[in-house]
């Protein structure tokens, strides 16, 4: 038999073209402001490159839906999951998160994450609002008295939880804080990767709906390591 050329049909690569763009659309839209430039990746993920301190900050990846992104007049918009809107403003020295979803559940979700350095370089640390404050250097996170360090905190108990409702990464001289500014439903999460530490929100559904709009602030500071963030 005779071995016939495969057939492309232009209408189908089109198509498949068309397809690609769309799918690449979720991703990559950038805000730029005279200090900041913010950048929504993949898992609702965020890169903040701070233009004062010289350093880029990165949020790790969530395991959350992210569609029907746009930029804003102050900052980004997106779909989480479906049924929760996300809006973050880019202000003078913090970046805003948002959450809404009318009648929407919230339980379970675990998002944003905090801020660590992009460059794994300079050694950095956490910092926990837990007993009377802990300083935890990530090249610590294996050592087996601070194992029990990644675990669930509540935000708004100081008996059980953390004495705040933040936490915080800095190389002592940079940092970003993560506040949230809501969190009587909520508790945040702290685990270990590769790298050293990572933290994000974990919420709770009020009266089995999300019910009011959640939000998350993220303070970065220049200079001044714990004793500016905190």
């Amino acid at each position: 038999m005779n071995a016939h050329p495969p057939v492309v049909c232009r209408s189908n690569l089109r198509c498949v073209l068309t397809l690609l763009v769309l799918a690449g659309t979720c991703f990559g839209q950038t805000v730029e402001t005279p200090r900041f430039r913010v950048s929504l990746r993949e898992g609702g993920a965020l890169e903040v490159m701070d233009k004062t301190a010289a350093v880029t900050w990165v949020q790790p990846a969530a395991k959350v839906k992210v569609s029907a992104a746009d930029v804003t007049a102050d900052g980004l918009s997106f779909t989480l999951n479906d049924n929760i809107t996300v809006r973050v403003s880019v202000r003078a020295d913090s970046v805003d998160f948002t959450l809404n979803g009318n009648d929407g559940h919230i339980e379970g979700v675990e998002y944003p994450a905090g801020c660590t350095l992009a460059d794994p370089t300079p050694p950095q640390t956490l910092l926990l609002p837990y007993c009377a404050g802990l300083a935890i250097p990530f090249v610590a996170k294996d050592r087996p008295d601070l194992k029990r360090t990644a675990d669930y905190y509540d935000a708004c108990n100081n008996q059980m939880g953390l004495m705040m409702p933040w936490i915080a990464t800095t190389d002592g001289r940079a940092g970003s804080l993560m506040l949230l500014e809501t969190p009587f439903d909520a508790r945040l999460k702290v685990w270990t990767d590769t790298t050293g530490y990572q933290y994000s929100a974990a919420w709770k559904d009020t009266k089995g709906r999300l019910g009011y709009e959640r939000r998350v602030r993220y303070y970065f500071r220049a200079e001044g390591g714990a004793v500016a963030l905190c």
